[in-house]
Parts: structure tokens; C-alpha cells; sequence
């Protein structure tokens, strides 16, 4: 086992690491901002006065929550080579189909989860007892927009952030589709040196650093907003 300590094996992929991490980046900072904007989106047709609405809402989140993400990744991939063969008869070029599939099923699971834990911590008006309790009635729109959803994404921060580092470690599993992150390069790395270790290696304490620094940034970035909020 003395292969493991050969680094030096690593140098000539650096930039091959590189690409990895830059995709791997891309998809998670894309990922949280498309599906934030969505989960806010479903949250609206969630606590909606209308049934069919909600009915929507929750059918989205049932489908996405409970379909395995790489049966998406995979379904997404297929249905966007289809549709964007039969919408560009003229085969113009196209971008990275694998990109944009992957990125499409991150944005769906992000957007369905984080929307199921915000409104399981959405906060209702009891006129009877005069508190707030959980859940109840459907809301206005002004109530849902100025006061009931910065309520929840304060008391359901850390959860979200949570959700944000999981959104980053899936991007994994879109080396499956030929999606260049750092799984996908840490793989080509391995078949190149015959070395299945050390890529991974490098490709797992990457990864850690990035969960870690993605908390990092996401929780002072809850602080400013929260204590801006409490001086208001």
C-alpha cells in the first residue's frame, strides 16, 4: 500500500481537478439560487385560498421527494435531447445537454425540499388566542410575502443551509449522465493512472472543504441578514 502516499502521481490532473471543481461550483451556486426562487414559487401555491393550487404544489413535491434523484437525472437527460431534437430541426449546436439535465434535477429536488421545510415552519395568525401556531389557515398574499416567509427561513435556516451542502454533495452523482464535476474527473483520473485512491481521495477532502466553507459562508451570511432584520 506505500502507492497511497505518491501524491506527485496527482500533479499532472491538477487542471483536470480544476474543471471539476469549477463545474461542481457552477451547478451548486445554480442549484440554490433556480430552486430557492422555485421553492418560494411552490410555497405561494402551497398556502394558496385555491385547491387545484395547492394540489399542485403538493403533487410537485410528493413526485420530486419520492422519485429517487438519479431516476430524474436520467429521465430529465433523455426528455431534453428529445425535446430539443424536435424543437431545432435545423440541428443548430446546442449547450451541454449532461450540464443542463443534471442542473435541471438538482433545481427540482432543492426547490421541492426546501419548500416542504419552510412550510412546515410557516407560522399562523390565530386571531382566537392571539399567537402565532403552526399552520392553519391559507394566508394573503401580503402577509405570506412580508411577514410569514421571513419568519420561516429564520427559524428554518440551519435546516436550509443544510439542504444547500447536500444540493452540492448530489452534484456527485451527475458524473453518471458524463457531467464534468469533480466525481467525473476524479474517475477519469483513476482509469488514466490505474489509482482508484488517491483521486477520490483528493476528490472527498475537495468536497469536505467545500461543505465546510459553504456553511461558512451561508451562516454569516443568516447573520447579517437576521440581525439586519432585528435592528430594523
Amino acid at each position: 500500500m506505500g502507492y497511497l502516499v505518491h501524491f506527485q502521481v496527482l500533479m499532472p490532473y491538477i487542471p483536470q481537478l480544476l474543471i471539476g471543481l469549477n463545474q461542481t461550483i457552477q451547478l451548486t451556486i445554480l442549484a440554490i439560487i433556480s430552486g430557492g426562487i422555485i421553492s418560494i414559487l411552490i410555497l405561494s401555491l402551497r398556502v394558496s385560498r385555491f385547491l387545484p393550487l395547492r394540489i399542485i404544489a403538493v403533487t410537485f413535491i410528493e413526485v420530486i421527494r419520492n422519485i429517487p434523484f438519479i431516476v430524474q437525472m436520467l429521465l430529465l437527460e433523455y426528455l431534453y435531447i428529445y425535446y430539443a431534437n424536435m424543437l431545432n430541426p435545423l440541428n443548430l449546436p446546442t449547450y451541454n445537454t449532461e450540464f443542463i439535465a443534471g442542473l435541471m434535477a438538482m433545481v427540482l429536488n432543492f426547490s421541492a425540499y426546501s419548500a416542504e421545510s419552510i412550510y412546515r415552519s410557516i407560522p399562523v395568525y390565530n386571531k382566537k388566542v392571539g399567537k402565532f401556531q403552526i399552520l392553519g389557515e391559507p394566508y394573503k398574499i401580503s402577509m405570506f410575502w412580508n411577514f410569514l416567509i421571513p419568519v420561516a427561513l429564520k427559524h428554518n435556516y440551519s435546516k436550509l443551509v443544510r439542504q444547500c451542502v447536500i444540493v452540492m454533495l448530489s452534484s456527485s452523482l451527475l458524473s453518471v449522465i458524463g457531467v464534468h464535476e469533480l466525481t467525473y474527473q476524479a474517475k477519469y483520473i483513476d482509469y488514466q493512472t490505474l489509482n482508484p485512491v488517491l483521486p477520490y481521495l483528493a476528490a472527498a477532502l475537495i468536497y469536505l472543504i467545500l461543505a465546510w466553507l459553504l456553511q461558512f459562508l451561508l451562516g454569516r451570511l443568516g447573520k447579517r441578514l437576521f440581525q439586519e432584520e432585528n435592528h430594523v
